[in-house]
């Protein structure tokens, strides 16, 4: 499904509005909501929320392809976001800005990979643009939903 036209877009948020509704297990809400957004709004959708302790939890991950969905949550495992990351997840949950990057550099990549074997990892997934919007109520910020683009080429502006 491509968002060309206003009657697109329609369409895309009749089916998310009706996939928000359809269980009343938000854990699966949440996955069908990554799953929807998969390839329509990036190649990667990940959902993750704010902890009681303050940690992160990632409550939903969508790629095309289901081992790039078990590969999100092995770095999830293995390199969990640092809560002082001064970009991406951490930065968004902590300032409830949205942050939006339609290029990403390679030093970025560089800067963000937390040992050389994730960097490696980072790099060989050929990711190139990337949003992250907070997801907020009554003023507090939950968590954020992510979206890459990466294998299709796409970008965001």
């Amino acid at each position: 499904m491509k968002l060309d036209s206003e009657a697109d877009r329609q369409a895309f948020l009749a089916k998310a509005g009706r996939t928000l509704l359809s269980s009343l297990d938000y854990r699966e809400t949440l996955q069908r909501l990554a799953d929807l957004a998969v390839p329509v709004l990036g190649d990667w959708c990940a959902v993750d929320m704010v902890r009681e302790d303050g940690g992160y939890a990632r409550l939903a991950v969508a790629h095309s392809d289901p081992h790039k969905v078990q590969l999100a949550h092995e770095l999830w495992e293995r390199y969990p976001p640092r809560p002082t990351d001064p970009i991406g997840l951490a930065n968004v949950i902590r300032t409830g800005v949205p942050e939006m990057l339609g290029e990403i550099p390679a030093e970025l990549l560089e800067t963000s990979a937390q040992d050389p074997e994730h960097l490696a990892i980072l790099k060989s997934l050929g990711l190139k643009a990337y949003m992250v919007l907070p997801l907020t109520a009554k003023g507090t910020v939950l968590g954020a939903l992510t979206l890459v683009q990466a294998e299709s080429g796409r970008s965001y502006r």
